[in-house]
């Protein structure tokens, strides 16, 4: 009966405990500050293409369709509060907005070769060495003043956005500032209950309050009056050593149920061992405790797996008692 109780608990543990995940409200907030960056950068292209088609006169109704088509279609996907296709219509955006540059700037380049085009030079003969003179002396001056206009507008146009680019920024890293506490609000719930059974938790705790410090430094940085750069820079900083964290919380909190599990149960030696490696893995990906995101996703999927795996042992000693 002890052990039935035992795997039961365990059992319980595992999956009302597992949780970190941030709201649904607080993931559609970093959702919509994500949207506004892009937003920010296609309203600078609009601009830009506005700029090419008044000064050339080119034609780039083509690729602010393209790209309307493409923020429209990243909108409903914010709407839906669909992170997984956000993320996976992100690459066609890139694409879409590379070509808007490409060709953007080919029409402006053609504008300021027209404007500087001075044809042949004149008739020729007596006096045509003047006003040769003369009209490329103009030219030079046309294709000058159309730069300068240009240079403006661009000017214009990039402070625009680079105070729009700011105000998103602060405000993702405030959504996800919130997400954070939203994660360390059901991982005190974890150690709470994990400690009312007898566990020490105070490993996790400890973990817990790393992760609230850097979000607490990341939520007063955004405020602070630092550049956008230095922001972003700030924020991957903070958050690599975040999901460094999320895993070490992991680690103990899994490690500790399988102690308890192994000093009840006998035979599962080998498996709650290889549960551990993966673990292990999980907290060391990478040379330092700063995970990149590629090394956060892979963290991820090692403790998913090592999840999944004591699941199945709890599951099997829960059928034998």
């Amino acid at each position: 009966m002890r052990k039935l109780m035992l795997v039961l608990a365990l059992f319980g543990l595992m999956f009302a405990t597992t949780g970190a995940d941030a709201t649904s409200d607080v993931r559609q907030g970093i959702l919509e500050m994500r949207y506004a960056q892009m937003e920010c950068r296609a309203n600078f292209m609009y601009a830009s293409m506005d700029s090419a088609e008044e000064d050339g006169g080119a034609d780039l109704s083509g690729d602010r369709a393209a790209m309307e088509g493409v923020m429209t279609q990243l909108r409903s996907h914010v709407d839906a509060g669909d992170s997984y296709g956000y993320n996976h219509y992100m690459s066609q955006l890139r694409n879409t907005f590379s070509v808007a540059v490409r060709n953007t700037k080919g029409a402006q380049t053609g504008a300021l070769n027209a404007a500087g085009s001075c044809g042949d030079g004149g008739q020729g003969g007596q006096g045509s060495g003047q006003g040769s003179g003369n009209q490329s002396e103009n030219c030079a001056q046309a294709r000058q003043q159309l730069r300068d206009q240009m240079r403006a507008k661009y000017d214009e146009a990039n402070a625009a956005y680079v105070g729009c680019k700011h105000t998103a920024v602060v405000g993702r890293i405030h959504a996800e500032v919130d997400e954070v506490e939203s994660w360390s609000d059901g991982a005190e719930e974890t150690a709470d209950s994990m400690e009312s059974r007898g566990y020490n938790v105070s490993g996790l705790r400890g973990r817990i309050a790393e992760a609230e410090a850097d979000a607490d430094e990341l939520d007063g940085a955004a405020d602070s009056g630092e550049t956008t750069d230095e922001l972003l820079s700030e924020r991957s900083g903070k958050w690599g050593h975040i999901f460094y964290l999320w895993a070490q919380f992991h680690k103990e909190r899994i490690n500790l149920l399988l102690d308890r599990f192994e000093e009840k149960t006998e035979g599962y030696g080998t498996q709650a061992a290889g549960i551990r490696a993966l673990l292990d893995e999980a907290a060391s990906v990478g040379d330092d405790e700063i995970y990149t995101l590629e090394e956060a996703q892979e963290s991820k999927a090692l403790v998913n797996q090592a999840m999944e795996e004591f699941s199945a042992l709890v599951g099997a000693a829960r059928g034998e008692a």
